[in-house]
C-alpha cells in the first residue's frame, strides 16, 4: 500500500511539475524576447584569466573554480567581430547569459503578478515566494566596465509550492551563472546551484513593488518595469493566450549549459 501511494505522489508531482511549466513558460519567453532591443544583444565575449581574481575575497574561493567572462557592448552585431581571436564562440546559450545579466530582480518584479495569473486556476498551487539567495555559479560575466572593482551579486528567483508536495524554481535569469534551464524543482535547484553557507530570504513582495513604484517617478527604466507588470498582471484569459501565442516560438531551452555540474 505504501509503494502505491509513493507511485501515485510521484505521478502528481510529475503531472504538475509539466502542467505548470506550460503554463509559465512564457514568461521566459517574453524575457528573452524583449531584450532583442537591448545593446548587450551586441555584446562580444572573451575569456577571463582566474588568476586575475584569485585574490578577491569571494571570486577566489570558490569551488570548483566557475568560469569567468569578460563582456563588452558594443554597436555592431556580435557576427561583425569573429575574427577576434579573443573572441569566444557565441552560442545560444551564451547570448542568453549576457542578455539576462543582472537582470534578476526585475525579472521577478515584472512576472509576480503574472505567473499568479496564470496559475490562478491550478488547485495545486499553494503559494509563491519571492527568494533571494547566495548561489553557487557556474560561470561569472563581467561588464568591461567593471572590470577592478567586481561586485557579489545576490541572485532573486521565484519558488512555487504545491499541494503535491512539489516544489518548483522559476528563475529566467539563471543562465547568467551558467544555470541550466529557467525552471527546476526546489531540490535539485537547492542542491546544485544554492550557497548552504547562507539563509535563503524570503522577500516582501509589496515592498519590493512599492520600491520600483517610487524609482519609476525618477527613473524612465524602472517606469517601463512598472508599466510592463502593470499590464501583465491583469491581462484576461483571451489575453493570456495572446500573450502566449506572441511569444510560442522563443526558444528558452537551446543549447544546455556546457557547465551542468552539480
Amino acid at each position: 500500500m505504501a509503494a502505491y501511494y509513493t507511485t501515485r505522489c510521484l505521478r502528481e508531482q510529475a503531472e504538475a511539475f509539466h502542467r505548470i511549466k506550460d503554463e509559465i513558460q512564457v514568461c521566459a519567453q517574453r524575457w528573452l524576447k524583449e531584450k532583442v532591443g537591448d545593446p548587450r544583444l551586441y555584446a562580444y565575449v572573451e575569456p577571463r584569466d582566474p588568476s586575475e581574481l584569485a585574490s578577491h575575497s569571494y571570486y577566489g574561493n570558490l569551488h570548483p573554480m566557475p568560469k569567468f567572462y569578460t563582456f563588452y557592448v558594443g554597436h555592431d552585431p556580435v557576427s561583425s567581430r569573429v575574427a577576434d581571436p579573443k573572441d569566444v564562440d557565441i552560442t545560444d546559450w551564451l547570448r542568453k547569459a549576457v542578455m539576462v545579466y543582472n537582470d534578476c530582480r526585475d525579472s521577478c518584479y515584472v512576472h509576480w503578478d503574472l505567473v499568479h495569473n496564470l496559475l490562478k486556476h491550478d488547485r495545486d498551487v499553494q503559494k509563491i515566494e519571492w527568494c533571494r539567495a547566495s548561489i553557487r555559479p557556474r560561470m561569472v560575466l563581467f561588464d568591461s566596465r567593471s572590470i577592478g572593482s567586481e561586485k557579489v551579486y545576490k541572485h532573486d528567483f521565484l519558488r512555487i509550492y504545491t499541494r503535491t508536495g512539489l516544489v518548483l524554481v522559476l528563475d529566467v535569469t539563471g543562465w547568467q551563472f551558467g544555470f541550466s534551464t529557467w525552471l527546476y524543482t526546489w531540490q535539485e535547484y537547492e542542491s546544485s546551484y544554492i550557497d548552504k553557507n547562507y539563509t535563503v530570504e524570503v522577500l516582501d513582495p509589496a515592498k519590493e513593488q512599492d520600491s520600483y513604484f517610487l524609482e519609476a517617478w525618477i527613473d524612465s527604466e524602472r517606469e517601463k518595469l512598472y508599466t510592463m507588470r502593470y499590464h501583465l498582471g491583469r491581462l484576461d484569459h483571451e489575453g493570456i493566450l495572446d500573450l502566449k501565442e506572441e511569444y510560442k516560438d522563443v526558444d528558452v531551452e537551446g543549447n544546455k549549459s556546457p557547465w551542468c555540474w552539480t
